[in-house]
């Protein structure tokens, strides 16, 4: 259903407002859950920026403390939210870490395979 409304004309004509708002309120909601880590995740294809895929997988070890999507206008990256206990080992061994991106990619936004 969410995919939906994401795609649809109501959450284009909104624009960022929507996924500022809705990636606000995910990682409002996994910190009411207690969730402690978070991976960026980015739709890989050929919209992606170069910001996006050079942080999609990347993770975050402190909900809160990190740049939530969206990163530009019209990105659509979402960040997925975990515990400890709902990792199978340690997190740097399953996802790249967090770090400050290489200039080639700015600005947010643009477009790598055009």
């Amino acid at each position: 259903m969410v995919d939906r409304f994401i795609n649809s004309t109501l959450a284009t004509s909104l624009g960022d407002d929507f996924f500022d708002a809705y990636n606000e309120g995910r990682e409002h909601e996994a910190r009411s859950q207690g969730l402690t880590y978070g991976v960026w995740s980015a739709i890989l294809d050929d919209d992606a920026c170069d910001y996006c895929i050079w942080a999609n997988n990347r993770s975050f070890l402190t909900v809160g403390e990190h740049p939530v999507p969206p990163a530009h206008f019209g990105c659509r990256c979402v960040v997925a939210y975990f515990t400890t206990e709902m990792l199978d080992g340690d997190l740097e061994e399953e996802f790249l870490a967090w770090e400050d991106p290489p200039i080639s990619t700015f600005p947010p936004g643009s477009k790598k395979r055009r």
